[in-house]
């Protein structure tokens, strides 16, 4: 049995036994990686959201870690948005936390999942109005350098090291340097588009990594947009570096 299906199995059983101590589910967490990881980066995260009683589930996004080997010229923000309303399928609600890139997914895909949409959790995400790529939220520097490193290809190599994004965890840093890939370079040049005022009319929270200063300013904008935020004494990879206190967090956020 390859790793990947060794982690796919453990992760269903999880779920599994919170069906059978609560029925059918009716809610999912939805678990969304930053650039260059995968859904692997959420599974401490899943077990424990698993023993608070909740069915939590985290995708691999198109082109990265096990689907690397998907990526195409078309892999692009609508593709990742696409796999998250795919995930989300299986719910009749949910809430969808986001990581760091991955704030700009979960907030193109509120249109797609509406009604269904609880919450939506960012953790040291990307914040964009309408119509504002991942490149614009950079600084103009941070960009240039993305898109050198990617040459002319379809992808970003990692530009950050685990031990940069909080995972001081000699070991764990070093497998973590292992399983980081390539992230589809179309993802950031994309415009995110959703409807405004269905994004305001659903609760959000913001989980600021407080050791990682890069996205300070986001937080701040977050509470002048009337967002719920709440500092987590971690870096930047928080689901690694801190698991149990952002599964925490996301519980207390779930709960109201």
């Amino acid at each position: 049995m390859s790793a990947l299906n060794r982690r796919e199995v453990m992760l269903a059983g999880l779920a599994a036994g919170v069906v059978a101590h609560a029925g059918e589910p009716s809610r999912g967490l939805i678990l969304v990686h930053g650039a260059w990881h995968g859904g692997w980066c959420w599974d401490e995260v899943v077990k424990g959201l698993a023993q608070k009683g909740h069915v939590a589930i985290a995708p691999t996004l198109t082109g990265l870690a096990e689907r690397a080997k998907e990526l195409t010229a078309q892999t692009t923000l609508a593709t990742h948005v696409a796999d998250v309303v795919a995930a989300a399928a299986k719910f009749e609600r949910v809430v969808v936390v986001g990581h760091s890139y991955a704030g700009l997914v979960i907030s193109q895909a509120v249109d797609a999942l509406g009604k269904k949409l609880e919450r939506l959790i960012y953790l040291d995400a990307f914040l964009p109005a309408p119509g504002q790529s991942g490149f614009d939220l950079m600084k103009k520097a941070y960009g240039d350098h993305w898109r050198e490193k990617a040459a002319g290809g379809l992808s970003v190599p990692p530009m950050l090291s685990a031990k940069a994004m909080g995972v001081l965890d000699a070991k764990l840093a070093k497998a973590v340097d292992a399983r980081l890939t390539p992230h589809p370079l179309a993802t950031f040049e994309a415009k995110v588009q959703f409807d405004e005022a269905a994004w305001k009319a659903v609760p959000k929270t913001y989980l600021r990594c407080a050791k990682y200063s890069g996205f300070g300013p986001t937080a701040a904008r977050a509470k002048t947009l009337g967002l719920d935020v709440v500092e987590l004494d971690t870096g930047h990879d928080a689901m690694l570096a801190a698991p149990e206190a952002l599964v925490a967090a996301i519980d207390r956020a779930v709960r109201g």
